[in-house]
């Protein structure tokens, strides 16, 4: 007798529901470390809504002058200006916390499509936790995530591009494509800071599903127009920001010269590279060989990395709070390699039993966890280090509010 024609296996659905549910989750455990971090590590008060810049008063300053969209396209960044505008309505506490709240959606949606889009494995609740505290306790954190408003933005927009697109492949239609592009532009002129992360992103989708579909070229394509459109309209609007002209003198002076990408690169990169964080890579890295994620691991780094690439060509313009800059999508690299295999995942060939084994894996959670600790721990003797002038700073404005 002929046997049954077997039902192919099919991929599980996407359930808007259940991603609705994984971000509220994600959030909550954000705002958990948010706390967690600010209160008790560092710099050990939670008073997010207290000034440290002047900068920080430029939302109630554009709300006041009663900026329009019109004259928010007629400066750098208009997307940013709009938001600030926006924000600003709210009084100055009421905008800082509007641009909390979009910083806490960024931390969200990083572990919400690293957990239903891109592992599909569930991440235990304490991996999500430690993956929020290590980038709130990151050097350049505290200042950056309130005063480098621009940032914060362009990753939400950039985010939901990326949303978009892990919600309709492998076939998209083409409302979906007009929706990546327009989130694409919007994260590119609110700042260009997240357009690396989005061509990096393109490029290992394209590389992964290159056999079936050539129109995945247009995810790396569609981000390099929106900054080429945003470049265009900085140069339209004579932006100090984005100036190739620049004087040598000129703090946004823009240089290609290695020696000076060198250092600047050197300059960013030595706060973060400490020995437990690199410890923590490294042991990242292994297990996501030995789980057979390391195609993932690799895009992931380079996405981080790719984040400090626009500040490498201001060699004149290094700022502290730029440190923090890889380390949204660096974090993800702890709850990448630890998360439990599922039953379709193959690991490499050739490789010995014992290294599958429970126990040993118990172990690299364990090593995981203590790299994780030490990493705060010397991640805080760099911010207090570093950053006394911004708390100062903020103490003069937690006075002077307080009476």
């Amino acid at each position: 007798m002929p046997k049954p024609a077997q039902a192919k296996p099919t991929q599980a659905p996407r359930t808007t529901t259940a991603f609705h549910w994984v971000l509220l989750r994600s959030f909550l455990l954000s705002l958990l470390a948010f706390y967690f971090g600010l209160k008790f590590i560092f710099p050990g008060y939670f008073h997010p809504l207290a000034a440290h810049h002047a900068d920080m008063y430029i939302m109630p300053e554009f709300a006041a002058t009663h900026w329009d969209w019109v004259t928010c396209w007629s400066y750098p960044r208009p997307v940013l200006s709009m938001a600030a505008t926006a924000a600003g309505s709210l009084g100055f506490e009421g905008g800082l916390l509007v641009f909390n709240l979009i910083f806490l959606l960024d931390l969200a949606l990083l572990l919400s499509l690293l957990e239903l889009r891109l592992l599909r494995r569930p991440i235990p609740a304490v991996l999500a936790f430690l993956t929020a505290l290590l980038v709130v306790c990151s050097p350049g954190f505290y200042i950056a995530y309130s005063h480098d408003l621009g940032a914060v933005l362009a990753m939400f927009f950039g985010l939901l591009a990326i949303l978009v697109i892990e919600q309709g492949r492998p076939r998209l239609s083409p409302e979906s494509w007009l929706l990546y592009l327009a989130l694409c532009l919007l994260s590119a002129l609110s700042k260009e800071s997240f357009i690396p992360a989005l061509i990096i992103y393109g490029a290992f989708i394209t590389l992964k599903q290159w056999r079936e579909s050539k129109t995945s070229l247009l995810l790396v394509l569609i981000p390099i127009i929106s900054a080429a459109a945003s470049i265009y309209h900085s140069s339209r609007v004579g932006s100090a920001f984005v100036n190739a002209a620049a004087a040598a003198s000129d703090p946004y002076h823009i240089s290609l010269a290695p020696l000076s990408l060198y250092t600047t690169a050197l300059c960013y990169l030595r706060p973060l590279m400490q020995p437990a964080f690199i410890g923590l890579l490294l042991l990242a890295g292994l297990l996501a060989y030995l789980r057979g994620r390391l195609f993932l691991f690799i895009g992931v780094l380079l996405a981080g990395a790719s984040l400090l690439g626009p500040f490498l060509l201001l060699p004149n313009h290094k700022m502290a709070y730029y440190w923090w800059s890889p380390m949204p999508l660096w974090a993800l690299l702890l709850p990448l390699s630890l998360a439990p295999m599922g039953a379709e995942e193959r690991r490499p060939k050739k490789l010995p039993a014992w290294l599958g084994g429970r126990m040993l894996g118990y172990g690299f959670a364990l090593l995981a966890l203590i790299g994780t600790v030490l990493t705060v721990q010397q991640f805080r003797a760099i911010n207090k280090a570093e950053m006394g002038w911004f708390l100062a700073q903020q103490d003069i404005n937690r006075n002077l509010v307080s009476g």
